[in-house]
């Protein structure tokens, strides 16, 4: 099995739009490995052993936990089930440092940082981890 190192070494430099191949999803499903890059301006991607997206305004915080990222099912942020879940759930921080890199991620989560380029320059500094630390 690959650790975070090697599956970051593996993504990084990749071009934006193909950061992960169709038969590296399979691997990461069954190796339990996630990656979370940016989409566009506003989604936070998740491929791998969590699928999904996440939308963020002007950066903020998404939470995940080893059932996916987690979302209030009703849209509304005071649902108790949502903060309960969330309470549990490990937290991931959206950067927008600006300039040429447009998306990092701040989390306690280990993991291992890979780049994503677009036309040539540096757009995202995606992550990886492995499911079981959540």
């Amino acid at each position: 099995m690959k650790t975070n190192e090697e599956w970051a070494k593996i993504l990084n430099g990749r071009r934006y739009g193909h950061e992960v191949k169709v038969h590296e999803l399979k691997e990461l499903r069954a190796g339990g490995f996630v990656v979370v890059h940016g989409y566009s301006d506003d989604v936070v991607l998740f491929e791998g052993a969590i699928d999904g997206g996440e939308y963020v305004f002007d950066g903020g915080d998404v939470y995940v936990d080893a059932d996916g990222v987690v979302q209030s099912e009703c849209g509304c942020e005071d649902c108790p089930s949502f903060l309960r879940r969330r309470k549990k759930a490990r937290k991931i921080e959206v950067l927008w440092p600006g300039g040429e890199l447009m998306w990092e991620y701040k989390t306690d989560i280990p993991h291992a940082c890979f780049d994503v380029m677009w036309d040539g320059d540096l757009y995202c500094r995606g992550i990886v981890f492995h499911l079981s630390v959540l």
